[in-house]
Parts: C-alpha cells; sequence; structure tokens
C-alpha cells in the first residue's frame, strides 16, 4: 500500500493540497519498506516541503541497498528542494561508494 499513500499524496501536491502530503506519508511504516519504495517516498516527502523527513528517507533507502546516484542526485525535479543540503549530498557518495566496491 505505500504506492497509493504515495500517489495520493503526488496528487495532493499537484492539487494544491501540499500541507496534507506529509501527513499521508507519515502513515507509512518505513521500517518493512525495500530501497526503492523508500527512495520514492523521498521523492515524494521532498515534493510535499518535508525536507526534514526526505533525507532521512535518503539515508535508509542506501542503506538498504538503492543506489540511484546520478539522475536523482543531480536531475530529478522531485529531489530539487533537497540539493544542496548536506544530508541529501551524502547520499550520491555513498551510493557510488557502495557501487564501486560491488565491482571490485
Amino acid at each position: 500500500m505505500p504506492h497509493m499513500v504515495r500517489f495520493g499524496a503526488l496528487t495532493a501536491v499537484v492539487e494544491g493540497r501540499k500541507a496534507e502530503a506529509p501527513q499521508m506519508l507519515a502513515a507509512v511504516n518505513t521500517d518493512v519498506l525495500d530501497g526503492h519504495a523508500e527512495l520514492r517516498l523521498r521523492e515524494t516527502s521532498a515534493m510535499a516541503g518535508a525536507t526534514a523527513r526526505a533525507p532521512v528517507l535518503v539515508e535508509q533507502g542506501v542503506a538498504r541497498n538503492a543506489y540511484p546516484c546520478d539522475f536523482p542526485a543531480r536531475y530529478s525535479p522531485f529531489l530539487k528542494p533537497l540539493r544542496g543540503g548536506a544530508e541529501f549530498e551524502r547520499m550520491p557518495a555513498t551510493a557510488k561508494r557502495r557501487i564501486g566496491a560491488l565491482r571490485r
């Protein structure tokens, strides 16, 4: 169900009900999600303006082996509110380091 909650939150943002989205996302238990699902929630949190929660989800996603380096770090419009923050900048560095270790 986290994807349905995410889509509902994105819809709220697009419809101008940005304040509702973080409340919707807070109901998702991130402890049971895989890294990919966490990263998608992180994007939605950023779009909703919940920039305090989004970096936490970034760290959790990377810790659970989701390694989206270049596109999210540089280009994803969903993550624009997070770019430049120290918490966010750790994500691509950690992901690149882990990918490098896997390739050895």
